[in-house]
């Protein structure tokens, strides 16, 4: 089953998010579409410093140092929001396959 988190500042801002493990084919694809786009917007668009992870195959952690120190950064919010909503949207309608974690 796939899981993902995202993880929020002090001020409530989402500042990271991490997506583990595998599902049925269409599903990770899916959700490997939506979170490389979304990493890559972020890098594209936002001028924010990204610490990416994905040493394990199947696990991948992406987070903004200076959103999570407190740095408010519009752009960011709005794509790990985008991306938050779309992940929602597939837990919703294959929840055998992917499960949305309460934010941090």
């Amino acid at each position: 089953m796939i899981q993902a988190s995202f993880e929020r500042n002090a001020q409530g801002q989402l500042c990271g998010f991490w997506v583990e493990d595998h599902g049925v084919d269409y599903v990770c694809a899916a959700v490997s579409a939506l979170v490389i786009n979304a990493i890559n917007s972020l890098e594209a668009f936002t001028g924010e410093e990204l610490l990416c992870d994905a040493e394990e195959e199947g696990f991948i952690r992406c987070e903004m140092p200076k959103v999570r120190e407190g740095e408010r950064n519009h752009d960011v919010d709005l794509l790990l929001s985008s991306l938050e909503m779309g992940l929602a949207a597939i837990a919703e309608e294959y929840p055998q396959q992917m499960r949305l974690l309460e934010t941090e």
